[in-house]
């Protein structure tokens, strides 16, 4: 996989300029995995892309939820729904993700990463409330539910991991790859997803989430009290 090089590392972005990497210092962060049917996810990921199969005939789904408390972009909310892919034809080398949604609860953020990534943020109501042992998100688009992710804060494994360059495909419109980093602290494990309630509401995309077999149980579960990362400049994939 040959990726280009010359994409521009500064965007104007309604009258303020975003300098890439874009970086993410603090936020908490929760990351829900499910097994799909690798057949039903293709319908989700456009022409370039194929589900990467962690088994013969499945894949995997991540819904979750970041509150950016200190970030490039600004402070907000952002829901996420995921598919873990690769490039039609490629290797499991050129595995990483595609983001099919992501809501936002904020205006720069949904702008700036539509035209710098090509990520597909939308501005929705977003809710979080936190307890002293759970994160709960619901999600509203159009007036509608679609899901609503409660997910323990503590009591599972130990997970603090260091920063891992990992990527993810958007098209805009033609297939870019974004690199980016990722690290935790005060982070959590729940094997087979303990503790996770999701509800799904009565939205379109809560049925297609139906129709991919959720709600399930997860694989498994992370919480990261302490998230930081950063996000590097789009790249054509030739």
């Amino acid at each position: 996989m040959q990726v280009a090089t010359n994409q521009p590392r500064e965007y104007v972005i309604m009258g303020t300029v975003v300098t890439l990497p874009c970086e993410v210092r603090e936020a908490k962060a929760a990351h829900v995995l499910y097994a799909v049917p690798a057949a039903a996810a293709t319908r989700f990921l456009g022409p370039e892309l194929e589900p990467l199969e962690h088994e013969p005939g499945q894949s995997q789904l991540v819904l979750g939820f970041v509150d950016y408390l200190d970030n490039d972009l600004g402070q907000y909310r952002e829901v996420m729904i995921v598919f873990f892919v690769r490039p039609r034809g490629r290797g499991s080398e050129a595995g990483g993700t595609y983001i099919y949604k992501l809501p936002v609860d904020g205006e720069f953020t949904c702008a700036a990463g539509r035209e710098i990534w090509g990520f597909p943020k939308t501005v929705e109501q977003i809710d979080l409330d936190y307890a002293p042992e759970r994160a709960q998100l619901r999600l509203v688009m159009d007036g509608k539910l679609v899901f609503g992710l409660s997910v323990p804060r503590s009591g599972g494994l130990p997970a603090d991991s260091p920063p891992s360059t990992l990527r993810t495909y958007t098209y805009r419109p033609e297939l870019h790859v974004v690199p980016f980093t990722s690290g935790s602290h005060g982070a959590w494990l729940f094997p087979g997803g303990d503790g996770v309630e999701l509800k799904l509401g009565d939205h379109p995309i809560a049925n297609e989430l139906r129709s991919l077999g959720l709600p399930a149980t997860p694989l498994v579960a992370t919480w990261a009290e302490h998230f930081y990362g950063s996000f590097g400049a789009p790249e054509p994939v030739r």
